[in-house]
């Protein structure tokens, strides 16, 4: 944790991992696992590394945020921007404009929304139908 306080990273979200656990015997196993819960213990040697994989995954859909955006045609060269800096979930062409359902972190949402100021964002808990 000193490194991250040296980089000033204490603020950052972070997941904490413990690398190369079949290198530790039972008892320093178990003494790491019920001091640190939160932790995922690794070992690629021993092909470990589901878990962590699924840690991360979980880590950033924790953060995520999603909304439907509706995009006149006149803006549809928008759709590479929110294609690079969002996961579309769903994309609906109507007579209206462009329905996405996006799905990202807030700071890239917010990079969206500062860009594409002709655009209407809504957040939501739906989806829109297929």
């Amino acid at each position: 944790m000193a490194v991250l306080d040296e980089i000033q990273a204490v603020g950052i979200p972070k997941i904490l991992v413990f690398n190369k656990t079949d290198q530790l015997d039972l008892l320093d196993q178990a003494v790491l696992r019920r001091s640190y819960p939160e932790a995922v213990f690794v070992s690629a040697a021993r092909g470990e590394v589901t878990e962590l994989q699924e840690a991360i995954v979980n880590f950033f859909e924790r953060r995520m945020e999603t909304v439907q955006v509706l995009i006149d045609y006149q803006h549809s060269r928008s759709l590479a921007e929110i294609y690079e800096w969002s996961r579309v979930n769903k994309i609906d062409y109507r007579e209206e404009g462009i329905f996405l359902e996006l799905t990202s972190i807030p700071s890239n949402l917010k990079h969206l929304r500062h860009h594409l100021p002709a655009a209407q964002f809504e957040k939501t808990d739906q989806t829109l139908p297929n």
